[in-house]
């Protein structure tokens, strides 16, 4: 600690004459931080968060604006999870829109699977992996289709779209990329 800027300048040029004393600084700085900042003192915080967690009572959680779970459309879960940045074609593709509004927001969904690894992953957050726990909703097995159809996997295109129409989405709306898989 030094007071004033050429007491500052003064330290400097003098632990730059001597690397003994910034050995010892640098030491001193690090046994601080271990103690201060180490793995066992983080480790300690954890648990004790942990402990007053599982202590705590358990009480439901809801998506916000979202229906109650056994009421929950995965297909809306999905939309409102990503947000309203990436989210108004999967809207509208949900929606009663005119004929070319849905081929517009799907055509939109299908070539996301280009623009970001997020649409065409089977990861956490993807239409793939909201599917795992709505595969009865016709909407992500249509959206995991155009996406599966975007990235050359025609096969799994044909099966979710099949899926889709067999979940309720009208077989003409599902026809047209069916046909498209099989061009």
């Amino acid at each position: 600690m030094v007071d004033g800027e050429r007491r500052y300048a003064d330290a400097l040029e003098l632990l730059h004459a001597d690397p003994m004393e910034r050995r010892r600084l640098g030491d001193g700085a690090r046994r601080h931080a271990l103690r201060a900042f180490g793995a066992e003192r983080a480790a300690s915080a954890v648990n004790a968060l942990y402990r007053r967690v599982l202590a705590s009572a358990k009480r439901a959680r809801r998506w916000p604006g979202a229906p109650a779970a056994k009421d929950a459309e995965g297909a809306r879960l999905f939309a409102d999870a990503i947000g309203r940045r990436h989210n108004a074609s999967y809207l509208t593709s949900l929606g009663q829109g005119s004929e070319a509004e849905l081929l517009d927001a799907e055509r939109r969904i299908a070539e996301s699977a280009h623009h970001g690894a997020m649409a065409a992953s089977t990861g956490f957050g993807s239409v793939t992996h909201y599917l795992r726990f709505f595969p009865d909703d016709a909407h992500l097995n249509l959206w995991s289709g155009l996406v599966r159809l975007a990235v050359g996997d025609r096969e799994a295109a044909v099966h979710a779209f099949q899926r889709a129409a067999t979940l309720g989405l009208p077989r003409q709306r599902v026809a047209r990329y069916v046909a498209m898989a099989h061009r």
